[in-house]
């Protein structure tokens, strides 16, 4: 019988985000574009999609 369910939001039990930012960083350089953390606070905690996807608009990916 299960007795909890425990759900880890970013940054409750594991803080991922920088590793989230190194492994963008390197698909944006293997499309020779150059990023900085800077680039993805906007889009911290909104997903995936509008992570990776707002900033790939801002600089023409």
């Amino acid at each position: 019988m299960i007795r909890a369910v425990l759900f880890d939001m970013d940054g409750v039990l594991v803080d991922s985000e920088e590793l989230i930012f190194l492994a963008a960083r390197e698909m944006f350089r293997e499309h020779g574009i150059s990023v900085v953390k800077e680039d993805f606070i906007p889009f911290i905690g909104t997903g995936e999609n509008s992570y990776l996807g707002n900033v790939a608009k801002r600089t023409g990916l």
